[in-house]
């Protein structure tokens, strides 16, 4: 539609300027006369103007150089011309009823008829490039617009896998020390033991609920950290002590998943599981308008029957994640002291 109007465009503003030429030169402008010679000449425009949207729109979808493209699509609007002019040509002729006379001129005087033809003709191929060169801009827009719906797909897949990567980190090294704590309590008390795995058993369904979701209700994720400390609490008994302070409202708000468990994680493997002495283990959350404040902290023993692991590696993934999903809209702050490690963390409240 846009390529037709501006090719009735031209033709109107030809004939438009013939009218003020003549009228300027004090001449006689007969619209009957000039109106069926010309108007019909653009208004055929309406026939191929979609066959030259066609072959540019193809010269985007098929692969070869440019020289090529330009090549082919200049021998397409040179062919169209050429017909664009034929058919006008006839129609003009049948709508002034003068084609028989027409035609025994070109066999008679082919100079007479030919001439102004090819002039004519040159005239449609100015105006097909136009609209070629219009088809150009309107498809190119296009091709740059789906490749960046592309481009935005790419990289939403990109953020995914890196995402299901950090994330799938997580399970492996939790499930191994969860399985290696059981192990140890079947001889030692089978009754814990069992309890134990009853609750590793909820906390693996929990955790396999809905397992590509990147994001879960603070809720469900404060269950998921919960039962995490309820298993080690069996494992290490009066070792740990839990505190926890939870929000009185908000917990429906959404929060990555799993960002809880790696660091009551690290309070267990660097502290609880080193020492012989009781750990504290501090979980508090709020939740405001803007925002989910989350803090983790544990106090640090003095006496160690082993030394610390290795530490590090599962801030960098929750760092990781937080900057795939948040950008640098979130506050992640570590304090170390000599009798207490704290973990702060705010997050942005996701719209529902």
């Amino acid at each position: 539609m846009i390529l037709f109007g501006v090719a009735l465009f031209f033709g109107l503003s030809s004939t438009i300027s013939s009218f003020l030429y003549y009228v300027g030169n004090n001449q006689e402008f007969h619209w009957d006369v000039y109106l069926p010679q010309r108007l019909p000449s653009y208004l055929m425009w309406a026939l191929f103007v979609p066959l030259i949207h066609s072959k540019v729109a193809q010269q985007f979808s098929h692969h070869g150089s440019l020289t090529e493209k330009v090549i082919k699509l200049a021998g397409w609007i040179i062919l169209i011309s050429i017909m664009h002019r034929l058919f006008a040509f006839t129609m003009i002729g049948l709508i002034m009823e003068n084609l028989g006379e027409i035609l025994s001129t070109l066999f008679s005087n082919p100079k007479e008829i030919i001439l102004p033809l090819i002039s004519l003709s040159a005239d449609s191929f100015m105006l097909a490039v136009i609209i070629g060169l219009t088809a150009g801009v309107i498809e190119y827009s296009r091709f740059i617009e789906e490749e960046k719906v592309k481009q935005e797909e790419i990289k939403r897949r990109l953020v995914e896998s890196q995402l299901q990567n950090l994330t799938g980190n997580l399970h492996p090294h939790f499930l191994f020390n969860a399985l290696h704590g059981i192990s140890m309590m079947i001889y030692k008390d089978p009754m814990m033991a069992d309890k134990m795995i009853s609750s590793l058993s909820d906390l693996l369904r929990s955790t396999f609920q809905n397992s590509e979701d990147q994001f879960i209700t603070l809720k469900k994720e404060i269950e998921i950290g919960r039962n995490y400390l309820s298993i080690q609490k069996l494992r290490f008994g009066a070792r740990i002590v839990e505190t926890v302070e939870l929000p009185g409202m908000g917990a429906e708000v959404m929060v990555p998943k799993f960002i809880l468990l790696p660091l009551l994680e690290n309070c267990v493997k660097h502290n609880v599981d080193i020492s012989p002495e009781s750990v504290e283990i501090g979980l508090k959350i709020s939740v405001s308008e803007n925002e989910v404040m989350i803090e983790v902290r544990n106090s640090r023993p003095i006496k160690k029957v082993k030394d610390p692991l290795p530490s590090g590696e599962g801030i960098k993934q929750i760092r990781s994640r937080l900057t795939i999903l948040y950008g640098e809209n979130f506050h992640f702050d570590i304090r170390e002291a000599e009798s207490e490690y704290k973990v702060e963390l705010k997050l942005p409240v996701k719209p529902q």
